[in-house]
């Protein structure tokens, strides 16, 4: 797996894309998502509309699609998330591929914890992958900008409430959640969910089984 070293010599694992699949297995930071933002970007902007016409109900499983008439990118996804403003440079790119017309396949096997759980949520509804002992955790973490002057504090905090809003419409948006359920599951970190609970919250829209059998939310 591609290597990157800071200036202290310590080695940070890299997120990376081979082909059109994705990898986000370790936090997502800009140490570890620079190179993957610029490939993503040229991924996408390389890529030809295409129209998908696939409708979702008749999906019998996630690879029930035909590649010669839809661009497909796979997103695998193992990490304990991290920094906001990269998890929306990552976003805005699959924004731009599926107004071109592309599925956004996202695979969950092991956890996606914070922006990587919000991150597993873009992918095209009907796409979304968890394998059965998978699981998300919905957090919004804690801020780390710092205040020299009185009057920053009130912009810094006007800031987070911004992106803390934004990141819960992500979940009402992309998931089946209330803003009731959304909030009881956000207070006192109660947000751990096993494969079962995303797939009733719509968190994912397919589990695969240990036993190799796909369930979905309609079957």
């Amino acid at each position: 797996m591609p290597e990157i070293e800071d200036k202290d010599n310590e080695s940070f694992q890299q997120n990376f894309i081979v082909n059109r699949d994705i990898f986000v297995l370790t936090d997502i930071e800009p140490e570890t998502c620079n190179d993957l933002i610029t490939d993503m970007f040229s991924l996408v902007n390389h890529m030809a509309p295409v129209i998908h016409k696939k409708q979702i109900a008749q999906l019998t499983s996630p690879y029930d699609i035909d590649k010669k008439n839809c661009s497909v990118l796979d997103i695998y996804l193992d990490s304990k998330g991290g920094d906001t403003h990269v998890l929306r440079q990552i976003t805005s790119i699959l924004a731009l591929a599926k107004n071109k017309g592309a599925i956004v396949r996202t695979h969950v096997y092991g956890v996606v914890y914070s922006s990587a759980s919000i991150l597993a949520t873009y992918g095209t509804c009907g796409y979304r992958i968890m394998g059965e002992n998978a699981f998300h955790f919905i957090h919004f973490g804690s801020a780390y900008m710092s205040a020299h002057k009185t009057s920053e504090i009130a912009k810094i905090a006007k800031h987070m409430k911004t992106i803390k809003q934004q990141d819960r419409e992500a979940y009402l948006k992309n998931t089946q959640l209330t803003s009731k359920q959304l909030d009881k599951l956000q207070s006192d970190e109660m947000g751990y969910l096993d494969a079962k609970q995303c797939l009733k919250y719509g968190l994912c829209d397919w589990i695969l089984m240990n036993d190799g059998r796909y369930i979905s939310r309609s079957k």
